[in-house]
């Protein structure tokens, strides 16, 4: 039953993911340029690529009415620390101006733009070379009956970006996604532009990219209660339950954002390292005798978790679940028989034979998300984990529960802030 509930928390995130994001307001630190040239700072509605290129939802302060400009009303607008950036620009053949995304800025410009159907545009201007669609279409050829790809955004290319042998040299293989078009576009600037000039477009944000991954470390305390259920040679049924134990937990994480989902989602892969000893004797009811279990066991835990982040406020609240593998660094245990006269028998060990080295389970967290340090991101959450215990077979069954306090730490947060 615990399986069935996390599995059915993570549909529940990853489906709800891209219709709360449409419908909650996430506003962040932005800026807009009226018609004048003028520049207003103050919080950017931060959508995805469909509603970002129809409207700008801006307001000049937390709590501030918000005011939604069309693309006739602006001459741009950005989010710095998202490293989003857009232009209100006429298409050719386009009834009115859209906001297209900056992917490369500089001599020559790189946009793209979602339309209404989610399909994706990319174009392509410099100061000769007026603003035009980078084509690519596949048609049928009926004789043939096979898909043809008419790659007319090279040729276009070809034309926009002449006088750059570094650039011209990639288009003969150039693939039609976004990486590799701004790569060619972006060789065409050093071309043109002195290397000062460059850096200085750069560190304006004139390049701007989406979300990167960011690296971190986690921290913090894990409560965890052992079960051991095991037939012995007479049949008979036993169950052992040791006392829940509390130690440190520790290690690294890796936070990358899954963007083309919905930009509230992310997948949180870490790497921690936990080590629990129990020492626990059980007595019989019926007589003195005992038996001592001693456990010593260290894992490397890898939980791979979806994570949905509530936009609003200060403290992003998130909700996140998925599965856990974990590798025995450690497996060593042993029993000790005493009788009824106190006699205690040599340690044995338990089970020994039937270690699993790899365990698995599922994992259901609860947090929030916060800024600190010049942009960095920091979270405190609490986490739920069952897993398949350190041995299996016939007539044994073992299981852990863990619950975890975490908190994480970004160690740096790669040119985002700029």
């Amino acid at each position: 039953m615990r399986k069935n509930y996390f599995g059915l928390l993570l549909l529940a995130a990853i489906g709800a993911g891209p219709r709360a994001a449409q419908a909650q307001a996430d506003f962040r630190p932005g800026y807009l340029v009226r018609p004048a040239g003028d520049t207003l700072r103050g919080e950017i509605d931060y959508r995805d690529a469909r509603t970002s290129a129809t409207q700008c939802r801006f307001r000049p302060s937390p709590g501030a009415p918000a005011t939604v400009f069309s693309p006739t009303e602006l001459r741009a607008y950005g989010l710095p620390a998202e490293r989003k950036h857009y232009r209100a620009l006429t298409p050719a053949g386009a009834p009115q101006p859209a906001f297209l995304e900056v992917l490369v800025s500089g001599v020559a410009n790189l946009y793209a733009l979602r339309d209404a159907d989610r399909a994706d545009h990319y174009y392509v201007a410099t100061e000769t070379f007026p603003l035009t669609e980078l084509v690519h279409r596949k048609v049928m050829q009926e004789q043939a009956s096979v898909m043809h790809e008419q790659n007319i955004y090279r040729t276009t290319l070809a034309q926009a970006l002449a006088g750059c042998p570094v650039a011209q040299t990639q288009l003969p293989a150039l693939r039609y996604t976004a990486a590799e078009l701004a790569r060619a576009v972006a060789a065409y600037n050093n071309c043109q532009a002195p290397p000062a000039d460059v850096a200085a477009i750069a560190a304006a944000g004139g390049t701007p990219r989406g979300p990167r991954p960011r690296l971190g470390i986690v921290l913090g305390a894990e409560r965890t209660a052992m079960n051991v259920d095991f037939t012995d040679m007479y049949n008979g049924a036993h169950t052992v339950r040791f006392s829940p134990k509390i130690a440190p937990i520790g290690g690294l994480f890796l936070a990358v954002p899954l963007g083309a989902l919905s930009r509230k989602l992310s997948l949180e892969v870490e790497l921690l390292y936990e080590s629990l000893r129990y020492d626990q004797a059980f007595g019989n009811a019926y007589s003195s005798a005992s038996d001592r279990y001693t456990f010593d066991l260290a894992y490397l835990r890898l939980p791979l978790l979806v994570r949905y982040t509530y936009p609003t406020g200060r403290v992003r609240p998130f909700v996140e679940a998925g599965p856990v593998l974990a590798y025995a660094m450690q497996l060593d245990n042993s029993l000790v028989k005493t009788d009824n006269q106190g006699n205690a028998s040599a340690p044995t060990g338990f089970y020994q034979n039937n270690f699993r080295s790899l365990q698995e389970g599922l994992a259901g967290s609860l947090g929030g998300q916060f800024g600190y340090a010049n942009g960095r991101q920091a979270a405190l959450l609490v986490r739920y984990e069952t897993d398949t215990g350190w041995a299996g077979g016939m007539g044994l069954k073992t299981w852990s529960n863990h619950v975890y306090a975490l908190l994480t730490l970004d160690l740096f947060w790669p040119a985002a802030a700029k």
